[in-house]
């Protein structure tokens, strides 16, 4: 077995080399920094424009959010600012509290005992729950579903009955 040992002017030729590689690409970096000092980036007078529109425009929308101001006289619109609605919406939430919601898709009705539907019935002519009296359901079968529960405040409270002309004695 032959054993071989590193020439010392190999690693000198390679220390050059890299050497010559660094100065090329430290030489490259300079020369494109070098270019890009000449190439104007921005006008000022493009810039000074600019700031000013912004600082108009910002002092536009504080004006807007802040103050009191005619939105349409001859309708009487008025806008408030920002701060005072937020109190005046808040204060309207307070006073409306919310209430359940009844449900959005009932279930259909439970079929009877012999398996026909269950016979509907027109909301009109039944009690409402509101007045205290339950409409009476059918029992339902082994494997029906359970029956919906109904909100007392999502139902409308029915309209009063027209009073029938009395009779006049003849």
């Amino acid at each position: 077995m032959t054993k071989t040992y590193q020439n010392g002017k190999a690693s000198l030729s390679m220390v050059v080399t890299s050497l010559v590689i660094t100065l090329l690409f430290a030489g490259l970096v300079g020369l494109i920094a070098w270019q890009r000092q000449g190439i104007p980036n921005e006008n000022t007078d493009v810039r000074e424009k600019r700031l000013k529109n912004l600082a108009d425009l910002v002092a536009d929308n504080d004006k807007v959010l802040t103050q009191y101001r005619w939105i349409d006289r001859t309708k009487g619109v008025v806008g408030i600012p920002v701060e005072r609605a937020k109190q005046l919406v808040l204060a309207d939430l307070e006073g409306n509290k919310p209430h359940p919601a009844g449900p959005v898709n009932p279930a259909p009705p439970a079929p009877n005992s012999n398996g026909a539907p269950a016979p509907t019935t027109n909301p009109a002519a039944s009690p409402s729950p509101a007045a205290g009296v339950q409409p009476a359901a059918p029992a339902p079968g082994p494997n029906a579903p359970p029956a919906p529960v109904v909100n007392p405040q999502s139902v409308p409270a029915p309209s009063p009955a027209p009073a029938a002309p009395s009779p006049t004695p003849a």
